[in-house]
């Protein structure tokens, strides 16, 4: 429950993890729903959504039970029945500018070498000033939000929702901000795929 660096994220973790997860899923599922439920509205603060499910001694009393479980309790096997769909599927070249912009995402995230990653998206710019994938990743770098380079970005890809999520968060009014809000859930209706995360968009209507 402590562990918050990739650097003790090893095997006794992630086996851990699996022991904590399926445990909850098998004995306590209200409480594993509760809590998953917390963690969508505060993401990041799981320690805290634990404790309000379980209680503050909650991680000392769930180790116990899980232990005794993993010895003696007995295991639910769960089946899915999943539908596929197709899904609309396009492939590019990867340019270098992305391929910086990914060695940016990877050392801002698993490095946590801020420094390193801008220094990583001024190089990816400057090959292509409107990398889509590179204006992405600059948004989490604590630098200003730079509005013409977005603006220019959805110019050059005015068929990527990513570019007009990119002017609708730096946009400086609230005019523009709408203007990019609309392009961009329209886009996303009319090419629906798996790599959408949640969106400020009104969900579609049942058919």
């Amino acid at each position: 429950m402590q562990c918050q660096q990739p650097s003790c994220m090893n095997g006794n973790f992630y086996a851990t993890a699996w022991a904590l997860f399926t445990y909850l899923t098998n004995v306590r599922p209200a409480d594993l729903a509760k809590l998953e439920a917390l963690l969508d509205q505060s993401p990041g603060d799981g320690r805290a959504a634990f404790a309000q499910v379980f209680g503050a001694d909650g991680a000392t009393v769930i180790d116990g039970d899980m232990r005794r479980w993993l010895q003696n309790g007995s295991h639910t096997v769960l089946h899915f029945n999943v539908q596929l769909a197709a899904h609309d599927v396009r492939t590019a070249p990867l340019a270098d500018a992305d391929v910086l912009a990914a060695r940016a995402l990877l050392t801002s995230r698993l490095r946590r070498d801020k420094t390193l990653a801008a220094q990583q998206i001024d190089a990816a710019l400057a090959l292509d000033p409107t990398d889509v994938m590179a204006r992405a990743v600059e948004l989490g770098l604590p630098r200003p939000h730079d509005v013409a380079g977005a603006r220019a970005t959805a110019a050059a890809h005015p068929e990527d929702w990513r570019a007009w999520l990119l002017v609708m968060t730096a946009a400086p009014t609230p005019d523009e901000q709408a203007a990019a809000r609309t392009k961009l859930c329209e886009l996303v209706a009319a090419h629906p795929t798996n790599g959408v995360p949640a969106l400020p968009c009104p969900a579609a209507p049942p058919s």
